[in-house]
């Protein structure tokens, strides 16, 4: 269940429900406006975590209650690895300083690839070609495992499984 970490997109898209890869009615655009229309950090927690519930897997109620300066990322899985936890820790750190810095980003198509969207990610916020490596691998890793637990035939790489770009082609 994904009760302690709820989907900020459903909840910018009026609390809409997203399961299994299914998005809600409104576009990636709309969300985007809906975002860009916040003028304070009450105004964004409100439209991203809806309640003032804390469990959305970017939490934003520390902010607004001044209880600490802190945003929580609540998305990881439990793990003793060090090279889990620690890409985990770089990526935060990345995302939210490289976010402070730039301009805010357009929206992507509704047609644009979550390869595509991911390459984006890595290239122009997180900015560190490692880490964009260890999660390729990761999802290699993933996909692998998933097409042995359905007993399907493996692939080179998540993106031929699922008959999108070969992803190890993209290193």
């Amino acid at each position: 269940s994904d009760r302690y970490f709820q989907s900020n997109r459903a909840a910018v898209a009026g609390g809409s429900t997203i399961t299994y890869g299914h998005r809600s009615h409104q576009s990636n655009r709309e969300i985007h406006k809906i975002l860009c229309r916040c003028q304070t950090i009450t105004d964004l927690a409100e439209a991203m975590n809806r309640g003032a519930s804390r469990y959305y897997k970017l939490n934003l109620q520390n902010l607004v209650s001044e209880r600490q300066p802190t945003i929580e990322f609540r998305q990881h899985s439990a793990t003793a690895s060090y090279d889990k936890i620690s890409a985990w820790v770089r990526f935060c750190s990345r995302f939210v300083t490289n976010s402070a810095k730039l301009a805010p980003p357009s929206p992507f198509s509704s047609t644009t690839s979550l390869d595509k969207q991911t390459d984006a990610l890595f290239f122009y916020v997180i900015k560190d070609r490692a880490l964009r490596n260890f999660y390729l691998a990761r999802i290699d890793e993933l996909s692998a495992a998933s097409a042995h637990f359905e007993g399907i035939a493996p692939s080179c790489c998540s993106g031929c499984a699922k008959g999108r770009a070969c992803s190890r082609s993209r290193r």
